[in-house]
C-alpha cells in the first residue's frame, strides 16, 4: 500500500515539474522559446478614489482617526468603570476577578487600536488583522443582540405591557404594577454603538486592502529591478488602465499611471525584415 502511494505521488510529482531554463538558470535543459523581454507591472495609484472614505478622507488618515477614537473610549471606559465598581460587594475583600477582567481589556483594547497605528506607520497590513478580528466579533456579537431586542420590543407590544395583581390583605386592596424593559432605548442605543463601530471597522479593513496592494507593487518592482539588473536587454512595463502598456521610467506609484503608450505597430514594408525575428513575450507581475 505504501509503495503504491510512493509511486502516485512520484507521478504526481512528474507531471507538476516545472523548468526554469528560460530564464538562464544554469544546470536546466535548453528550450526553443525565446527568453522574455518584457515584464509588465500592474500600475498603483496611492490616490485613487477606491482608497478614499466617503471621497475625501484617506484610508490610512481614518484608520489612524478610528484607532485614536477607539483607544480614547476604551481608556475613559476603563476609567469610568474603575473608580465607579462597586469592588466590596461580595464583603470578602476585593474581587479580584473583575479587576484581573478590567485589566484584560484596557490591554486588549488599547494593544489593538495601537497595532492599528503601527500597520500604518510602518505600512504593513498584518498589524492591522487584531483589531479586525476583535471588531468583527463585536459586531456580530451587537447584531445579534440587536435582532433579540428587537423580537422582544415586538413581543412586548403584542402582550398587555402590564400585569396588575391584586392581592386582598384584610379589607384593602393593593396592586403590584411589573412594567417591561425600555427594549427601544436600549435597541436604539446599541444601534448607534454597532453603526459607529461598524464604520470603523470598514475603515481599517479599506486600509488593509491599500496597504496589501502597496505591499504587492513594491514587491512587484523590486522583482522588475532585479530582473532588470541581472538581464539589462528586458524591458518593464507599466499595464495602463486600458489595455495597452508603456514602458517603464519611474518606479514611484504617483508616476505609475503617466505611462507612455505601446510603441507603434511596424510598417508593411519592414514587416518582412522582421518575420525571421523570434517573437516577444511577456512576464506578467
Amino acid at each position: 500500500m505504501l509503495q503504491k502511494l510512493q509511486s502516485w505521488l512520484v507521478r504526481q510529482r512528474d507531471q507538476s515539474a516545472v523548468s526554469y531554463s528560460r530564464f538562464g538558470r544554469p544546470g536546466d535543459e535548453e528550450e526553443d522559446k525565446p527568453p522574455p523581454t518584457t515584464i509588465v507591472v500592474a500600475p498603483f495609484n496611492e490616490n485613487a478614489p477606491e482608497y478614499f472614505l466617503f471621497g475625501s478622507c484617506h484610508v490610512q488618515k481614518a484608520a489612524i482617526y478610528f484607532a485614536a477614537f477607539g483607544m480614547s473610549i476604551t481608556i475613559l471606559m476603563f476609567i469610568s468603570t474603575f473608580f465607579e465598581f462597586d469592588w466590596y460587594h461580595y464583603k470578602r475583600g476585593v474581587d479580584v476577578g473583575a479587576v484581573i477582567g478590567l485589566f484584560l481589556y484596557l490591554a486588549i483594547g488599547v494593544l489593538i487600536h495601537y497595532y492599528v497605528i503601527i500597520g500604518v506607520k510602518r505600512q504593513l497590513s498584518r498589524y492591522l488583522l487584531p483589531f479586525i478580528c476583535v471588531y468583527t466579533i463585536i459586531c456580530v456579537t451587537e447584531t445579534c443582540m440587536c435582532i433579540g431586542l428587537l423580537f422582544k420590543l415586538l413581543d412586548a407590544q403584542v402582550t398587555e405591557p402590564h400585569h396588575r395583581v391584586h392581592i386582598q390583605m384584610d379589607v384593602y386592596y393593593h396592586s403590584t404594577t411589573t412594567t417591561t424593559p425600555p427594549y427601544a432605548a436600549i435597541l436604539f442605543g446599541l444601534f448607534i454603538v454597532l453603526a459607529v463601530q461598524f464604520l470603523m471597522l470598514v475603515g481599517v479593513l479599506r486600509c488593509r486592502q491599500f496597504l496589501s496592494a502597496k505591499q504587492e507593487h513594491e514587491m512587484a518592482m523590486k522583482v522588475a529591478e532585479m530582473s532588470k539588473t541581472q538581464y539589462p536587454t528586458i524591458q518593464v512595463v507599466f499595464a495602463s488602465s486600458g489595455s495597452g502598456t508603456g514602458p517603464f521610467r519611474n518606479p514611484a506609484p504617483q508616476n505609475a499611471s503617466n505611462s507612455s503608450p505601446i510603441p507603434p505597430t511596424p510598417s508593411h514594408n519592414n514587416s518582412n525584415k522582421q518575420s525571421n525575428e523570434p517573437p516577444m513575450e511577456n512576464i506578467i507581475i
